[in-house]
């Protein structure tokens, strides 16, 4: 029996139609002559393997097994080396099925036919036979009908049955499972490797118009992988080939923008830009050049259409993302402003991330009057208040267009933060601009410009005291008009080296009056370490602060707070002993 001692998996896998579909016809003629000559020497058949040596001008060792319930196959060939099935392995294959049976009974050897017999025959048979043998078995091979109908179009002047060929073309290339073995995985790559040469032929043989329809189908193909498959990880870089055979291909047919425009579209809604952005960008810059700048606003315009921001599945919603991005971009490409300013607020933009993109390109792009009546008109559209970034950019326009007093105006939001980091940020993006010196007049000023009301003038002035570094009109200021605390705190720990006997009477003053609110306990205790600090290092002595660490360390204790001053009793105990001629302790004894 032929394949004996062979499992009937393995058997099943080395049929002679399985080892022609997987080598190709060529190379399975070739394994076979190789066979018939008897080449294959030292054959080892087990079970589910089989290995030899194979004679072709030198000798290549060729082995087959299955794993996993599918054939693998290797040898040291150039074919081989590229995991592909070569004429060697064919050989093997076909040696295992003929060999010995585990009985040692041997099949009766059959009459062999070799290439030279086979051509005879087949020239003495006519066209008419040939014809129909090639037709019947293409029914059944997607690849010899695709060559044949290459061949016959090549031959006749006509156009591929495109209709045909892409169905056989969606069989061929069929999607794996998200769970594909490796082995399936690279079949599949393997397989989208093949069709793209054979697009590349369609190329050379002027048939530029189906190369472009069947590119894009296997572009679009390629694009619908989930991004989480093992196949997809295999056929990620044959994405920009796809699309540069498709992008040759429009070159070659001269292909108008109503016809490639549908194409983008899709290859757009599926995510292509990332992969290209990633390996080849220069062939989106190809493609844009060959649609011409009205293409490119056709195209936009197809695009702004799709933009659905009502969109309620996932995929539709990221669709409809990428679409106002091809737009976007391809708008501000043509400076057609007006276009992207009806884009942004027609598509539900609220979220702010693309209103804001638009005022940077515009700045960018030497529009500051643009950007500033965009950000004026962008008030109305933010579904809450306007985020901070608009005001600097704002802010910007306007010391372009050199409106610096307007400038300070649009950051007075900012600045009523009272936040010393937003003041230290208008007073950097001031210097920037080179108008420091006449926000610094407003700052001063009696009555700021476009404001009425004063109330937050004293904060103002207290911060640019202390980014000058004048702590003792800082201190005054907020002596004078009642500041927060935490602003007089802020200034007595810059004072610490200069004046350390204000500074400790500052910092437990400012400590004590944020003690009465439980947001800022936290940092009244930091205050308190600070002054407890410097009677320790100055030997200063601030009026009651000893009471005052009493009183705190008693107060945390009797709420269950004593972590927060656990660390703290040491330092607090040595500033106490030193604050008080008798020897005190944080917590006093009780007399009898």
């Amino acid at each position: 029996m032929a394949g004996g001692g062979l499992s009937k998996a393995f058997q099943s896998s080395l049929a002679r139609p399985v080892l022609n579909r997987l080598a190709t016809i060529p190379v399975f003629q070739q394994g076979q002559e190789l066979f018939l000559h008897q080449q294959t020497k030292g054959l080892v058949a087990a079970e589910d393997g089989a290995s030899a040596t194979v004679h072709d001008g030198e000798p290549f060792l060729a082995r087959l097994w299955m794993e996993d319930g599918f054939l693998q196959y290797e040898c040291g060939c150039e074919r081989g080396q590229q995991g592909l099935l070569c004429a060697h392995a064919v050989a093997v294959a076909l040696a295992a099925l003929e060999r010995k049976t585990a009985a040692g009974k041997t099949k009766k050897k059959a009459e062999t036919i070799n290439l030279a017999e086979t051509d005879r025959i087949l020239r003495e048979q006519s066209s008419d036979t040939l014809t129909g043998l090639l037709l019947t078995w293409a029914q059944q091979d997607d690849r010899l009908l695709q060559h044949l109908m290459n061949f016959a179009a090549q031959q006749g002047g006509f156009a591929l049955d495109l209709k045909t060929y892409r169905s056989a073309l969606k069989r061929r290339l069929k999607k794996p499972s998200m769970h594909a073995t490796p082995a399936e995985s690279k079949r599949h790559a393997k397989a989208v490797s093949l069709e793209l040469d054979q697009l590349e032929a369609l190329l050379t043989q002027g048939q530029a118009f189906a190369a472009l329809e069947l590119s894009a189908e296997i572009v679009m193909l390629l694009l619908k992988f989930e991004e989480y498959s093992a196949a997809f990880a295999l056929v990620r870089d044959q994405v920009p080939r796809a699309y540069s055979i498709f992008v040759l291909a429009a070159k070659q047919t001269k292909a108008e923008a109503k016809t490639l425009i549908p194409h983008q579209i899709g290859f757009h809604r599926l995510g292509l830009e990332p992969e290209l952005k990633q390996s080849n960008p220069k062939l989106l810059a190809e493609f844009a050049e060959l649609l011409g700048k009205q293409g490119q606003l056709d195209l936009a315009r197809a695009a702004e259409a799709l933009v659905d921001p009502k969109a309620v599945t996932w995929e539709g919603r990221v669709a409809s993302r990428r679409m106002l991005e091809l737009a976007q971009t391809l708008y501000l490409s043509a400076q057609d402003f007006e276009a992207l300013e009806r884009l942004l607020f027609g598509s539900g933009a609220e979220d702010s991330r693309e209103i804001l993109a638009f005022a940077r390109q515009l700045l960018r792009q030497g529009e500051p009057e643009r950007a500033r009546g965009f950000l004026e008109r962008a008030k109305g559209h933010f579904k809450r208040s306007p985020p901070r970034e608009s005001y600097w950019l704002l802010s910007e326009a306007q010391v372009q267009l050199g409106d610096v007093s307007a400038a300070f105006v649009t950051l007075l939001p900012v600045l009523e933060q009272h936040d010393a980091q937003d003041f230290e940020a208008v007073h950097r993006f001031a210097v920037d601009h080179g108008c420091w010196p006449q926000w610094r007049e407003y700052l001063l000023a009696e009555k700021p410009p476009g404001r009425p009301a004063v109330a937050h003038r004293p904060h103002w002035r207290f911060q640019l005291h202390m980014l000058e570094k004048n702590y003792t009109d800082a201190w005054a200021l907020a002596v004078w008009h009642q500041l927060d605390p935490v602003l007089s705190g802020q200034c007595a720990l810059e004072m610490r080296e200069s004046d350390p006997v204000h500074a400790a009477r500052v910092l437990a003053a400012s400590a004590e009056a944020m003690m009465k609110d439980d947001r800022t306990i936290v940092r009244a205790l930091g205050y308190l370490d600070a002054a407890a600090q410097l009677v320790v290092d100055h030997q200063v002595r601030p009026d009651h602060l000893g009471d005052l660490l009493r009183a705190t360390h008693r107060r945390f204790n009797i709420y269950g707070m004593a972590h927060l001053v656990k660390t703290r009793e040491p330092l607090w105990q040595k500033a106490i002993g030193l604050l008080s001629a008798q020897k005190l302790s944080l917590v006093p004894s009780r007399r009898a």
